[in-house]
């Protein structure tokens, strides 16, 4: 394929290796980044030459499109033509579901999330009632992939990731509850059922997030996804866009992938020095001797050039439960579980301390850490430990809180029955045993432990 000058400057290396692999024979999907708001030229030119164009976007600003690659080194010789970017495949960075196991089991800490709207970008989510009830805390819903009005999930990752932020564990009787069970989520979908999606949806998403920023009042966002970077990070446009997020005052917890030798592939926007990356901490892996032997040597920017991912903090998350489309529950493992602890945290961070910067938030974050032992590569600043940012829960508090709850339920209980009562229905002591006896079964149980 000939090679206008313009070729090499103005495709990204992952572009101009496919359209040089692949030949003008096949069709690409890129994202044309434009100088301007105005790219009526850029559009007639995908439409006259066989494409088609799928979306424009403001945020770089540019235009998500499908074109033969015969016509790409033609379209770079536009002088309105910035970059133009793969449009690369985004997918969860998680394992399957799996049956329950374990649950995120917050410490009884004095805060919730509350007021705290957490946005997550993911397949969607389920109005489950961990998420729903007694209260609806799905505050919005945008959905990039089907055009659906009405919150749902049709391939469950982005539900088990908004119940490991803000579950209440109401289905659950407490036991399988979220790290800020009184946070607001805001749903955007920008993955598919196969839990793969584009990166034009996800620019689009974060673009949708801070055109309603004031109104939905976002303070975090979760990105427990990822695609391959495509080098220059500085120019990335996801990379720029969750920087630009950040600016405004989002704080972004990204996965980034786990400890070991899952740090070998860079994912973007893991590699985004300026937010939260988080990698997931499997306590029954150890380093290998490949492991050492690969990072032997090289310095934290050296490993991001030479595609490794160093992330900020690790956390835990194997085999942590929360909520599963259709009711119920479920355990994934991975960076994306613990991407969605962190950001759990941070609601419990901006809910103490609301007028915090991202920037504060970080340092909190990364400097009260755990260490695991495995070193600045692998771990970052460290393990996530709440208890040295927001200080050891006092277990006298906790027993009260729940000796509160518990005779809240009673109360409520009992004034259903009396309602009851008022309309003809007479009242039984077994009738109250019934609900208390359980209620106290579970006060005990959680005090024994």
């Amino acid at each position: 394929m000939p090679q206008h000058p313009m070729f090499t400057q103005k495709l990204s290396p992952a572009l101009a290796h496919q359209v040089l692999t692949h030949g003008s024979q096949k069709t690409s999907q890129v994202i044309i980044e434009t100088m301007g708001l105005r790219a009526d030229r850029i559009l007639a030119f995908v439409e006259a030459n066989h494409g088609k164009v799928e979306k424009e976007i403001r945020l770089i600003p540019g235009i998500a499109a499908t074109l033969p690659n015969a016509f790409i080194a033609d379209l770079v010789r536009y002088p309105q033509v910035a970059k133009v970017w793969e449009d690369s495949q985004v997918r969860v960075l998680a394992d399957e579901a799996s049956p329950v196991y374990g649950g995120v089991l917050p410490q009884e800490y004095p805060y919730t999330g509350k007021g705290v709207t957490v946005g997550v970008l993911d397949t969607g989510i389920y109005p489950h009632e961990d998420l729903t009830s007694p209260e609806n805390r799905i505050l919005a819903w945008n959905d990039l992939i089907g055009e659906k009005t009405a919150p749902y999930d049709d391939h469950g990752h982005g539900t088990h990731v908004a119940g490991v932020i803000a579950g209440n564990g109401r289905a659950s009787h407490g036991r399988y509850k979220g790290v800020a069970s009184e946070a607001r989520l805001v749903g955007v979908k920008v993955l598919d059922q196969t839990g793969r999606g584009r990166l034009a949806d996800l620019l689009l998403g974060l673009e949708w997030c801070l055109a309603n920023l004031k109104t939905l009042k976002i303070r975090v966002i979760n990105l427990s996804l990822g695609t391959r970077s495509q080098g220059l990070r500085d120019r990335d446009p996801l990379i720029r866009a969750t920087t630009l997020a950040w600016k405004n005052g989002i704080v972004i917890c990204s996965a980034t992938g786990k400890a070991g030798m899952e740090y070998l592939y860079t994912k973007s926007p893991g590699a985004n020095d300026k937010i939260i990356t988080v990698g997931n901490l499997d306590f029954e892996k150890t380093l290998t001797n490949e492991d050492e032997r690969l990072l032997q040597g090289l310095q934290p920017e050296e490993q991001r050039l030479n595609h490794f991912t160093v992330p900020d903090l690790v956390a835990a998350g194997n085999n942590l439960v929360a909520v599963k489309v259709d009711g119920g529950y479920c355990s994934y493992n991975g960076p994306s579980t613990a991407a969605a602890l962190v950001s759990g945290a941070t609601a419990l961070i901006l809910e103490k301390w609301p007028v915090l910067k991202p920037e504060q938030v970080k340092w909190l974050l990364t400097r009260k850490t755990g260490d695991c032992g495995l070193g600045l590569q692998l771990q970052g600043g460290g393990v996530l430990d709440l208890d040295k940012i927001l200080g050891k829960p006092s277990k006298t508090n906790a027993s009260q809180n729940q000796a509160g709850q518990m005779i809240g339920n009673l109360m409520k209980s009992a004034l259903n029955l009396f309602s009851k009562s008022a309309s003809g229905s007479p009242i039984k002591i077994n009738d109250l045993l019934l609900i208390a006896l359980p209620l106290l079964n579970q006060f005990l149980n959680r005090r024994e432990a």
